[in-house]
């Protein structure tokens, strides 16, 4: 792809990315951008609780909708490339050919995955956008299309920060919309003109606690400055050619917490009405649901969301304070209550008893990652261990 091509579509997905596309609709054109930068004959894309790495949703593309034996090679068992690694890797994007040195037949995924579809060539990306990871996707290629090559890994790790907070951004603005809790982010919307087309009750709440909220406003009716910039950030991304900056702000309340704006387009409007999302800065945090069904302690809570992320002990340690024998003994009450006897098995436990029966039911994933309000009979944990059966690597 020459540099010209190259930078013409690192420019469509960054537009692609302000566009305030939903969900589906946004996956189905990050499919369409990216083919047009890295062709591909199959490809995965995921929604990923970022607390813990574990997947909320995905769509397909030539691939068969539901496949268990998929998640149960991403997390019952160790292999290359996989997303939990790549999101905490410095570089964000990864062939599997390389990461097997030329052997991919060393990947448990390519010998009972990929190899079986017919396919061949793998590139996985995460999408990280703050330290926190929101997505990832699988990119795949048949033996006659030819590996992925460095230049492409290159360009997907280089457009995944906006894909990431394009997700984000569809996440937030889903639950801004329904506006069904008060601690929840709200939503502004702009006309062309920058006028309050309309606004949420808790985009108001949220809003009336900022420190400037009187002297930035030149009239009653008028909004704090920051939410124009923002506003304005966003309809200059959304040009050809604009700012490759996303529309984002942090500003401190009343209360001495933190709000952050979101600016996006409306879909399918590149200069219209501007949507400005504001939501109260929270750590990402493991669901307090999975907390309490294994009666675990704060302490625990926190040694079981940095173990679930891919740290290491001494990592885990170093981040928390504490000795390297503590955190073991902290693993060993962990595995204790959730009955399991090792790493890879508490993975696989929490993802089957708490993610994959809420995703199957169709619960869409909220705006901190977890679901949102459970759909169908996705309320309660599976007690369905038939996945945890031995026979690791």
């Amino acid at each position: 792809m020459h540099a010209w091509a190259r930078e013409r579509r690192r420019q469509e997905i960054i537009r692609l990315c302000h566009a305030g596309h939903e969900l589906p609709t946004l996956f189905r054109e990050m499919a369409r951008l990216l083919r047009k930068a890295i062709p591909f004959d199959a490809a995965c894309f995921h929604t990923l609780d970022p607390a813990t790495l574990l997947e909320t949703s995905h769509v397909v593309e030539n691939l068969p909708i539901e496949n268990p034996r998929a998640a149960e090679l991403e997390y019952l068992y160790e292999d290359f490339n996989q997303f939990v690694a790549l999101a905490r890797a410095p570089r964000k994007s990864g062939i599997l050919s390389q990461a097997t040195g030329g052997a991919p037949e060393r990947s448990r995924r390519y010998r009972e995955l990929i190899r079986p579809f017919g396919l061949d060539g793998e590139l996985r990306a995460a999408f990280v956008t703050d330290g926190s990871c929101w997505g990832s996707v699988g990119l795949l290629r048949r033996p006659a299309t030819g590996d992925f090559t460095p230049a492409e890994a290159a360009f997907l790790h280089e457009v995944s920060g906006y894909l990431a907070q394009g997700l984000r951004t569809a996440l937030l603005r889903a639950a801004a919309v329904d506006d069904v809790a008060s601690e929840g982010p709200g939503l502004v919307l702009l006309d062309e003109q920058q006028r309050i087309e309309a606004i949420t009750p808790a985009a108001e709440r949220l809003l009336a606690d900022l420190v400037d909220s009187s002297a930035s406003r030149p009239r009653p009716q008028a909004l704090p400055y920051v939410v124009y910039a923002v506003a304005s950030r966003a309809r200059l991304a959304g040009q050809p050619g604009g700012s490759e900056a996303m529309a984002r702000a942090r500003v401190r309340t009343k209360a001495g917490q933190w709000l952050v704006l979101h600016g996006s387009l409306t879909a399918a409007e590149s200069l219209g009405r501007t949507a400005v999302i504001v939501e109260l800065a929270q750590p990402v945090t493991i669901a307090p649901l999975i907390v309490q069904a294994y009666g675990l302690s704060e302490r625990e809570r926190q040694v079981l969301q940095y173990l679930l992320q891919g740290f290491s002990t001494k990592e885990i340690a170093a981040e928390l304070y504490l000795s390297p024998y503590t955190v073991q003994e902290h693993f060993q009450a962990i595995f204790d209550k959730v009955g399991v006897r090792s790493r890879r098995e508490l993975v696989g436990q929490v993802f089957f008893q708490h993610y994959q029966p809420r995703a199957r039911a169709g619960a869409p994933p909220g705006p901190r990652g977890w679901f949102a309000a459970p759909a169908g009979a996705a309320d309660s944990p599976s007690t369905d261990h038939a996945c945890l059966a031995p026979g690791r690597p």
